[in-house]
């Protein structure tokens, strides 16, 4: 699985239509699983200083897009329709920033020793 991590600025009387149209259901969200059916999810998360201060006039929010592979994300990008619905996405907002695509670190098979490794003294 893939996980790419995008941050948002969104003019905050924007900030509920921003949401629901990337939202199970919304319209940014329905696009993209017809488009791009390996993209598994969409996770969306407010910062909350910004609905704390509610005088900011901008929200940050960081998306989540959960990708079976990255193979799959890699066809996504190269698809003409896939690179117009994730611009959408970002001028629905003042600003985006990718941080990137991250995955879990593969696990490796620790050998069994009896010795203890210098570093735990």
């Amino acid at each position: 699985m893939l996980y790419v991590v995008t941050l948002y600025s969104v003019q905050s009387f924007a900030a509920e239509s921003f949401v629901r149209s990337l939202r199970r259901g919304g319209e940014l969200y329905s696009f993209a699983h017809c488009l791009a059916p390996e993209l598994i999810a969409t996770d969306i998360l407010q910062h909350q200083a910004s609905t704390a201060t509610p005088s900011l006039s901008s929200t940050l929010f960081i998306c989540l897009d959960f990708w079976i592979s990255p193979g799959a994300y890699r066809r996504a990008c190269s698809s003409l329709a896939v690179q117009h619905l994730l611009l959408a996405r970002r001028r629905m907002a003042n600003s985006a920033f990718e941080l990137g695509a991250f995955a879990f670190p593969a696990f490796s098979e620790i050998k069994s020793t009896s010795e203890q490794p210098s570093a735990w003294g």
